[in-house]
């Protein structure tokens, strides 16, 4: 599933600079290392603020290993 969204990410077919299930492996540990920091912090922010967090850690990352098609 999460494959399948990295891949919507970008037109076409992308390619990754790293293997795609390296990529969704990443991308799924850091979202359940980052929920279960949430809960240990006895859920100090939002959900909302949590996925933004998610956000500007993992995706800027993800976005730099796709391969513009050429």
């Amino acid at each position: 599933m999460i494959a399948e969204k990295l891949r919507s990410l970008a037109e076409g077919d992308p390619t990754f600079s790293v293997p795609l299930p390296v990529v969704a492996n990443f991308v799924a540990s850091t979202l359940i290392m980052l929920i279960q920091w949430w809960f240990e912090d006895d859920m100090h922010h939002s959900p909302e603020q949590v996925d933004e967090m998610f956000q500007k850690l993992v995706m800027p990352g993800v976005h730099a290993l796709i391969v513009p098609e050429s």
